[in-house]
């Protein structure tokens, strides 16, 4: 494991981690930003597990991750945003290795960027059609031609 502290927050070099494992832990990360992706550890879990990995101090961990949330997101909630919850940072590469890989093997699949990238998202990411729609700026109905085109380009349909 060559996991460190950087920057902008755990960055990991395990092929094995990837963006869905997280989801399936936290649920939708809750800010995916250029340099860090954030989710919320409610139970605490998640920096227990960090802190070991690396050898760091657990409150001196959370205290970083704290920070490193802070400088690029702040939720719409009263109070402190992050007293129930420890966010837990990672440096964004992390994601976008995993993220690029898997699209890059769906365009060597056949096919096209829109439709790789609307099938990515709501299989592998679990978008629902419309909230991936709604973030990308096309209705529902477009984001569902592509995927059924890319499935057809796979030979899934």
């Amino acid at each position: 494991m060559t996991d460190e502290l950087t920057a902008d927050g755990i960055l990991t070099d395990d092929g094995n981690v990837t963006l869905l494992d997280y989801v399936d832990l936290h649920g939708q990360p809750v800010h995916v930003g250029p340099d860090r992706v954030i989710f919320r550890d409610e139970h605490g879990h998640e920096l227990s597990d960090w802190s070991a990995a690396l050898g760091a101090d657990r409150d001196g961990l959370s205290a970083t991750m704290h920070k490193l949330a802070r400088e690029v997101y702040q939720p719409d909630e009263p109070g402190d945003p992050w007293s129930r919850a420890d966010p837990v940072v990672f440096d964004a590469d992390t994601f976008r290795r995993d993220n690029f890989e898997a699209i890059a093997m769906l365009l060597r699949r056949g096919c096209s960027p829109a439709e790789a990238f609307d099938l990515f998202a709501t299989t592998d990411q679990r978008w629902t059609q419309t909230d991936w729609g709604e973030w990308r700026g096309v209705s529902q109905q477009n984001v569902s031609g592509n995927v059924s085109d890319g499935r057809d380009a796979l030979g899934e349909n």
